[in-house]
């Protein structure tokens, strides 16, 4: 009950009333082909020439050589490409390629495709070589090398038995780069064969008290997110007609505010879903064969993001009752014709409501 001490206009700013319900969304992300058939149209690639190697391999003679790898890349968006069979030929934009899956269609939902994913999420260019303080080249290096190696162990064959660590016939070139690009080949093998799943996350956290905001409920959430690079989206579908998401970028770390009318939607549960995205899950790796005798099959990145399993948050707006009563407090009687105005903002601006008492003061 609020008891005015005069007869003129009164004005109440009014945010403590709980109106939606605290949203904590936790949503777990994995790819949106999992469990379907990918398939992609194929892709035209192209390999670098002769670069700095930074390993050696132990030859039939007796002799240590220098250990040549080239770089690899999707020639339409640059992404970049590692090859399956090392000891097959390097492709050029002249060869052909059959369409390409990803990577859980090619070999199953198990271990080893985790294993791949973990190589390149670790590795170049899903993690920059700055980070570990080594060059592109080095990083890329690494990544490639790495990749042979966890298929040679495997039983997918490279061509050459030096691929698979317990010969023996592998070593750094023994200078510091190639100390360094072997440490790094080192890092990302014992995370492929860990095969921990990445986990990735997005989290919807209230930063306000809900309040009334002119016609609407209205609060405000920070979005923030673990191992989605490419931002998020929002899934509005089920919020009401006149909804309204103020500061919506997609950029993860922002700070939103979500509307919703209070007309009609009291008492409503509502919901909306957040959704991160990232281009470096197990879905964004495809793996394409060649139809050109004696050439590498090839793994690369496609680009376009891939979207996470969802979870909605719930938002639910509540009545408002404010008892208004209106009594002179020399006599105690109650006071008819008060005008009093209810406000939704410090700036009064936004009139909640207006009322005017009757004979018995309310």
């Amino acid at each position: 009950m609020i008891i005015m001490k005069s007869t003129q206009k009164n004005y109440i700013y009014n945010r403590g009333q709980k109106l939606l319900a605290n949203v904590l969304v936790l949503i777990m992300l994995f790819s949106i082909t999992a469990g379907y058939v990918y398939a992609s149209d194929p892709v035209i690639i192209e390999s670098s020439a002769v670069q700095r190697n930074y390993f050696q391999y132990l030859n039939a003679s007796g002799e240590w050589n220098d250990l040549d790898r080239r770089d690899h890349g999707v020639v339409s968006t640059g992404a970049v490409a590692y090859c399956m069979n090392a000891g097959d030929d390097s492709p050029h934009p002249f060869h052909s390629f059959s369409p390409g899956e990803d990577i859980f269609t090619t070999f199953g939902f198990g271990n080893f495709s985790i294993g791949l994913e973990n190589i390149f999420f670790y590795g170049f260019p899903s993690t920059s070589p700055s980070v570990h303080s080594l060059t592109d080249r080095q990083a890329r290096y690494a990544t490639a090398m790495a990749i042979s190696c966890f298929l040679s162990e495997n039983g997918y064959d490279q061509g050459s038995d030096f691929y698979n660590l317990s010969a023996g016939t592998l070593r750094p070139d023994g200078t510091p780069e190639g100390q360094a690009t072997w440490d790094y080949f080192i890092y990302l093998l014992t995370y492929a064969r860990a095969a921990n799943p990445i986990s990735r996350s997005v989290s919807v956290t209230p930063t306000t008290d809900t309040y009334i905001d002119g016609s609407y409920y209205a609060r405000s959430y920070r979005v923030t997110a673990t191992n989605c690079n490419s931002g998020y989206t929002i899934d509005s579908a089920s919020l009401p007609s006149g909804y309204e998401i103020l500061g919506y970028t997609g950029t993860l770390g922002e700070t939103i505010t979500v509307r919703i009318p209070a007309t009609s939607n009291a008492n409503t549960p509502f919901s909306f879903t957040a959704i991160g995205w990232d281009n470096r899950t197990a879905a964004n790796l495809i793996i394409q064969d060649s139809t050109t005798a004696g050439i590498q099959t090839m793994m690369y990145q496609s680009l376009l993001p891939a979207a996470g399993a969802r979870d909605n948050g719930n938002i639910e707006g509540e009545d408002i009752d404010i008892d208004i009563e209106k009594i002179d407090l020399a006599t105690g009687a109650r006071l008819q014709g008060a005008e009093i105005t209810v406000w939704t903002d410090s700036g009064r601006t936004n009139v909640f409501r207006s009322v005017v008492t009757d004979a018995n003061g309310y």
